[in-house]
């Protein structure tokens, strides 16, 4: 069916500005090849049923129901920074992942290790996360610490 033709059948009075660029939307998606993905999305039946269970789920509901808190709080975080952010996730991943992760063996075996450069930046990172989350912990922000006086 002609886009002229569906517009003629399917306009209501008062909507035919609406009308047109709904199908101009679609005649872009479909020029750049997105109309083609989406057929093929939908006619999979895997795709759409985790999309169905996705949309179901208690996560995606909370997720739309905290949406504006979760959106401001995003706009506080410089993207710029995220690699850094996925280099720290992925310390911990391998941190955790680490089989041969032996005991440190009291205060003396924490000096020793303390000799590694390794070691010491890491150290580090935690004191400056520690002091940065100290900071921005406060009875305003929900953080259950009483300040001393």
């Amino acid at each position: 069916m002609k886009l002229e033709k569906l517009k003629d059948d399917y306009v209501l009075e008062g909507t035919e500005g609406s009308v047109q660029k709904i199908l101009s939307i679609i005649v872009e998606l479909d020029r750049s090849g997105i109309i083609d993905i989406l057929y093929r999305m939908a006619k999979d039946e895997e795709v759409i049923s985790s999309l169905k269970k996705l949309l179901s789920s208690g996560f995606f509901m909370n997720l739309i129901d905290n949406s504006e808190v979760i959106a401001n709080s995003l706009t506080t975080i410089d993207l710029g920074m995220f690699p850094h952010y996925t280099n720290a996730i992925k310390a911990v991943e391998n941190a955790i992942k680490t089989e041969d992760v032996e005991p440190v063996g009291g205060v003396s075996g924490i000096l020793q290790k303390m000799k590694d450069d390794d070691t010491q930046r890491g150290i580090g990172i935690v004191l400056s996360l520690l002091k940065s989350l100290g900071k921005t912990c406060s009875e305003s922000q929900g953080c259950p610490f009483k300040e001393k006086k």
